[in-house]
This record gives C-alpha cells, structure tokens and sequence, in this order.
C-alpha cells in the first residue's frame, strides 16, 4: 500500500513505572514493553507525521523501544515534524542521553517533565526530588525541556482529573491533602460522562485526528491514552496493528462507531459515514 501521512501518533511504548502516583489513569504498573514487531508495524506505513507522542508508564524505562523507533524512522525514511516524550524525570544516565540527541538529530525534539502535584508527592515519598531536579537542569540546558502543570508555569485553579486507573481510588480526604501540598493548583475529579474523543479518518492523502496506540499495538479511542478495557474498541484483531494496516483499521473503527451512532443524530451519522466512503474509495485504488 501507499505510504500513509499522520497527523497525530500518540503510542504506549511501555507499561512499566517506577512510581505509583495515586492519580495515574494506567492503573497498577505492568512489566510490559513494546515488542519491535508492533513499532515495526507501526511505522512500516508512514511516510510523514505531524506530531509523534512517547509515552508510558515512564518511557525513560523503555530505552529498547525508544531505539527501535529511531532505527525505523531512519529506516522507512520518515518526515516527523516533531517529536514529544513526557517523562518524571527521575530517570536519567548517559545511554538516555545519547538517545534523546538521536531523536532530537531526526525532528524537533519536546521534553516534558510532570511537575504537577501527584507526581511531585510521590517523588519526594521515594526520596527522588534532588535526583529528579538535578535531571531537570539537564534536560533544559541540552534540549529545552518543559515543565508543565506544576511549580514552574502559571498557577490554574480547578485543573480536572480524569476519573479512571488509579484515580478512581482518590477519596474526597485523599484530595484535600493533595490540594493543600505546596502549590495553589487545586484538583477536581472530572466526569467522565463528559469525556470526548475524536475518530480518526482519512482524507486528502492525511490520517486526521489521533491515532492512539496501547503497547499490545491496539488502536483505541482515547487521545489521553487512558487504558481501562473499556476504552479500547476491541481486544480482536481488527484494530490491532500486528494484523491490519492502519487504513483498515480506521476503516473498521469507523464502520463499527457510525452503526453506534446512527439513531444517536444524523449529523454524526451523516460526517463519519462521508468518511468512511472516503476511506473506502482509497483503498479500492490500493
């Protein structure tokens, strides 16, 4: 088939964390890792992508992964304009380095390092601050490096937690104690009945939307990347990118949700069945 062009790729490279923070929506952490058969696969495909998430449990764990994603890219030849990995940043040594100059030598490369509350309590529990501050200065000074939703950005009031892994276990006594450490930022539980998410489609030679992908190599419907079994569209092996190719997948994706919704509102009906005619016209011609 024809190499694919991707507006978002957010993919799940591993399971695995060396913290628990209470509010994580992965749940308990796994000793799973992406095998190179799904990146691979992932990527075989792709011609371009706009934006390409790495992301966890803590990537920082998953150095084979992250090296098997450069070697692809440089394989198959991809443009991506940028390249973004979100990390504790408790973990930091001189093979991690060297590999984040590698992806920061084939795109635009965005560190960020959680420095909201939750994470910041569990890293003091486990005597990690210094190390994780230390690690901090040196991802700024040698990529620019972010940190986001914590001590060094505008303070926001109400910031929304998403109700799902671990989170669901947070008290309303849990809450207040994690509101009152350090920082003014205060934390709600967000409903989950109002949770959105966009289907991904192809037109005009794009995949638009976002394209979320667990380690198992699963495409699901939460650009979060928040993976509770329910989440997922499917365990079978129509969504799963170790047996289809993304456009099928897409297609199978759209075909399943458009029946869902089609005594839901005819506008939804109407747009996501134009789209899936378009995904269907493409890959007649394929």
């Amino acid at each position: 088939m024809e190499k694919l062009n991707v507006n978002n790729l957010y993919i799940e490279i591993t399971r695995d964390c060396n913290l628990e923070c209470s509010h994580c929506l992965r749940g308990d952490r796994e000793n799973i890792y992406m095998t190179n058969n799904t990146i691979n696969n992932i990527f075989k495909n792709v011609k371009s992508i706009n934006k390409l998430l790495l992301t966890g449990g803590e990537p920082m764990l998953a150095l084979k992964q992250i090296s098997e994603i450069i070697y692809s890219i440089k394989k198959y030849n991809i443009e991506i304009e940028s390249i973004n990995i979100i990390t504790n940043g408790s973990i930091l040594t001189s093979n991690h380095l060297k590999l984040l100059k590698e992806l920061s030598n084939t795109s635009k490369l965005n560190i960020y390092v959680s420095s909201d509350k939750f994470h910041l309590i569990e890293l003091e529990k486990n005597n990690l601050i210094d190390k994780r501050n230390r690690n901090v200065e040196i991802l700024k000074d040698l990529f620019g490096a972010k940190e986001y939703a914590g001590i060094d950005v505008a303070q926001r009031n109400n910031v929304s937690i998403k109700l799902g892994g671990r989170a669901t276990l947070l008290s309303r006594n849990d809450l207040e104690r994690i509101n009152n450490y350090k920082t003014k930022t205060k934390y709600i539980i967000r409903d989950n009945n109002n949770v959105e998410f966009t289907l991904p489609y192809y037109t005009d030679d794009w995949i638009k939307g976002n394209i979320s992908i667990d380690v198992n190599g699963n495409i699901i419907n939460d650009s979060s990347l928040t993976f509770n079994q329910e989440d997922l569209y499917s365990l079978n092996n129509n969504v799963n990118i170790n047996t289809l190719n993304m456009l099928n997948i897409i297609e199978n994706i759209l075909t399943r949700e458009v029946s869902k919704i089609s005594e839901n509102g005819d506008i939804w009906n109407c747009f996501y069945k134009q789209k899936l005619n378009n995904i269907k016209t493409k890959l007649k011609k394929m």
